[in-house]
Order: structure tokens, then sequence, then C-alpha cells
């Protein structure tokens, strides 16, 4: 009797769109009592959001993109910073926390993890990296940005960890006392510079070595 041998593969193909979320923003004014808003995309009901502010102040249209923000679906560090950089620039901001319904709970609950995750994130050099894997080396412009973030959080006398800001401080120091090798890396030490004096550290000679590379190499540019 022939024995007979069958095999069978299977292989699917998941069906996704083109980015996770779109957010689109339309703005306008009204002359008289009532108006007719278009919508500006085909949308499917089951996923779709639809949100109107309206204001005496142009800063109502700051509503779509903070939304936008806090709804991104992205973990990395740069991407967290973008996401609570909001927060932190509106928390003192009254009139503008009012106009645009937030939470402050939630604000106070967000701005409490980005600060958790930084520490997390923060290597024994006082730089930061993208993610939670400490064998990644500091990121140059991660750290400047991170640096950049804590700053605008401890101007407003919010609760920003002082042994990471310390630490932050000392890594832009080092980081703009190296040697420049392009023109990017001049880019990211004049961004570590500004956060540096914004915080009272004496930068002249960072400054002069930044101007002395850019008048060598890159006089037109």
């Amino acid at each position: 009797m022939a024995v007979v041998h069958s095999s069978e593969l299977t292989s699917t193909t998941s069906i996704r769109p083109a980015s996770p979320n779109v957010t689109t923003v339309d703005t306008g004014f009204i002359t008289g009592n009532k108006a007719n808003l278009k919508i500006l995309r085909d949308l499917y009901p089951e996923f779709a959001k639809l949100q109107i502010s309206a204001s005496k102040s142009p800063l109502a249209i700051i509503s779509g993109f903070k939304d936008f923000l806090d709804n991104y679906p992205y973990g990395c560090t740069e991407q967290l910073i973008s996401q609570n950089f909001a927060n932190i620039l509106l928390y003192n901001e009254q009139e503008l926390v009012q106009i645009l319904k937030t939470n402050r709970k939630k604000m106070d609950e967000s701005l409490s993890k980005i600060f958790q995750t930084l520490s997390e994130r923060q290597n024994y050099d006082g730089g930061f990296r993208y993610w939670n894997n400490f064998n990644d080396d500091s990121d140059p412009f991660i750290s400047v940005y991170a640096m950049h973030f804590l700053s605008e959080g401890a101007t407003r006398y919010l609760a920003v960890p002082s042994d990471i800001f310390n630490q932050g401080i000392y890594y832009l120091e080092n980081m703009a006392n190296r040697s420049i090798n392009s023109l990017d890396e001049a880019r990211e030490k004049a961004y570590a510079v500004y956060i540096l004096t914004k915080n009272s550290v004496i930068t002249t000679s960072y400054i002069a070595n930044i101007l002395k590379y850019l008048d060598e190499y890159h006089k037109n540019t």
C-alpha cells in the first residue's frame, strides 16, 4: 500500500496604515453666528477622533498639536521628551491650561513618568541614551535635548531630580570642551553651550572654540 505524504505552508500578510496616527489641524475664524466645517479626510468612524476648539485666543490651535503629542506611539528618549515638552511649557500658564482643557493630574503623572524614564536612561557619564539598554553609549544630541527639557522644568520650579540634572550639566561641560570634527558636532556643541549658559555656566572658552573651528573650516557656511 502506497504511503501518501503531504505538507502545507501558510503565510499571512497584515495590512496596516502608512502611519499609526495622522493628525490634521485646520484653522480659521468666524465672522457671523455660525460656520460649516468640512472634514478634510475620509475617516473610519471606529477609529476617528474629531475635536473642535473655539476661543477668542489664537492659542486654541495648540490643542490639536498637543493631542497629537499626547497620543504619539513611540517610546525612544527623543520622542518621549517631545511628547512632554508641551506639558513643561504650559505648566504654569493657567490661561492656556484652561483653553486646552488640560487635565492637571494627567500632566503631573506624565511628567513624573518622563523624569523616571530619563533617570533610567542616563549613563554614568551624565549623558542619555535612546533606550533602556545599558550597553548603549550616550547620544550627544539626545543628551542636550534632554537637558534642555530638564532646564525648562527647573526654571518653572518643577520637581526635576537634582542628581540627574547635575550629572547632565557635567556631561554638557565635557561635551562642549571636546574637539570638533564636523559641522554636526559644532551644531551639537553650540546647542550644549546654549543650555549651559541658561544655567549660569561660564561658556566663553567653549564659544571661542566653536567660532575658531567655524572660521577655519566652514567660513562660508
